[in-house]
């Protein structure tokens, strides 16, 4: 299920800085309830010792001016969210709470709900087209030769990205629905150029590509693809796709 969130902001903005995915998902955990937030915050959906959330945001939407020298971004008049999960009761719950809402803000930024919109996930076909509209992050931590650890970043075109979005999406499946997927791999074809960008959650350095996607594979799998992110660290923000075909 796709949640679309449009609020208004107050007459000077909404300011808030550059990297702020944290703040996003804070917004999102402190309006389902203390029971909801508490499971997915500490445990969640497991398959094999990992955590899994079930659930993506996009990136802020809305008319914005960047300042750089301040590493902040102030959006104009009004902006919109996405917010993605197979989990309908995280949905509703969360649109709920905000329409009951009086007083809803992003770090002290007061914000009004305009409108809400629900939109169901259906693919019909074993291949489809994709953007992203938050970087997909897939990585692995690896060894130098001299013993020191170091996290290695993958995008489409490595020899080992289609196997791990395809391992990522199957243990999602499995966490989520008790049984096992098609025995079918995904397969991801880069459209674009594409760009691995440099990212930041709570002062942490990540990186992820941005571009424009064919993947194909069962339709289960893409479809879970899309309602929790592609990649990894999908509930902080990153691997929000938009369907394009």
């Amino acid at each position: 299920m796709i949640l679309e969130l449009t609020f208004k902001v107050e007459k000077n903005g909404l300011e808030i800085p550059i990297s702020y995915n944290h703040i996003l998902q804070a917004f999102i955990y402190n309006n389902i309830s203390k029971e909801l937030s508490d499971f997915l915050h500490n445990e969640g959906y497991t398959y094999n010792n990992r955590i899994f959330k079930l659930f993506v945001f996009s990136k802020i939407g809305g008319k914005f001016k960047l300042d750089r020298k301040n590493h902040s971004i102030k959006f104009i008049d009004s902006i919109n969210i996405r917010i993605n999960s197979p989990l309908d009761v995280f949905c509703k719950e969360l649109a709920n709470s905000i329409i009951v809402s009086n007083d809803l803000e992003l770090i002290g930024n007061k914000i009004s709900l305009e409108s809400v919109n629900f939109q169901e996930i259906k693919i019909n076909k074993e291949d489809i087209i994709l953007k992203t509209l938050s970087p997909i992050v897939m990585y692995s931590t690896l060894e130098k030769p001299n013993g020191k650890k170091f996290t290695y970043y993958f995008q489409p075109g490595d020899p080992d990205y289609d196997k791990m979005i395809s391992e990522n999406l199957k243990k999602k499946y499995k966490a989520l629905y008790k049984k096992e997927p098609k025995n079918e791999d995904i397969r991801v074809k880069q459209l674009t150029t594409g760009k691995m960008r440099k990212l930041s959650y709570k002062k942490f350095a990540i990186r992820g590509w941005d571009g424009k996607l064919k993947i194909e594979g069962p339709k289960e799998l893409l479809k879970l693809g899309i309602e929790t992110g592609f990649g990894g660290k999908n509930s902080q923000g990153f691997g929000y796709v938009n369907l394009l075909k």
